[in-house]
């Protein structure tokens, strides 16, 4: 597969986008206990963090397929087939806190997500994120008497994936004519 999108998945560039433009980094980034970041990919096994502090939380939602083409290329030695598919994918954005932090700098992830830093990283991984295509909801009474302040939000992306394979080419057939 080529560069397009098949280094790194998608939702872990948004989380490092808005972990970065956020200044949400864990004091060790290499840490692989959930409760060290504030930026959390869903389904981590992870419990809802204690502190007071903003944390947000990312989970993938069902996408569909935008497009798909498979083209040859037959220059030189070798033939190769290229298949391309665009998928629309949603990503669920979770902004939570137990104190006003989440409902003070909500707006922070809109910016974060159309930053020249978020635009290098999604030509770099080969994705679009539509930074205006959705909108807060106030979702801070799920959490009934721990009443953590809690907005969610919806994002759309278009990912790219390119896979490349080598495939045989036949010029000549032997073949042998039977007849009765």
């Amino acid at each position: 597969m080529s560069n397009e999108n098949q280094g790194s998945e998608y939702i872990k560039v948004v989380a490092d986008i808005i972990e970065t433009e956020l200044n949400l980094k864990p004091a060790n980034p290499a840490s692989v206990n959930p409760l060290d970041h504030r930026v959390i990919i869903w389904n981590q096994n992870f419990v809802l963090p204690t502190y007071n502090d903003m944390f947000i939380v990312l989970k993938e939602a069902p996408g569909k397929v935008m497009a798909a083409k498979t083209e040859y290329d037959g220059s030189g030695a070798a033939s190769n087939e290229i298949q391309t598919l665009i998928m629309q994918r949603e990503i669920d954005i979770d902004i939570m806190s137990r104190n006003a932090e989440a409902r003070q700098r909500k707006e922070e992830v809109i910016l974060a997500l159309a930053s020249v830093y978020s635009q290098q990283k999604q030509e770099a991984n080969g994705f679009r994120i539509f930074s205006y295509a959705f909108s807060f909801i106030d979702a801070s009474e799920n959490e009934g008497a721990g009443r953590i302040n809690r907005f969610r939000a919806s994002l759309n992306l278009h990912v790219r994936y390119v896979k490349q394979k080598a495939i045989d080419y036949f010029n000549a057939f032997d073949y042998n004519v039977i007849e009765n």
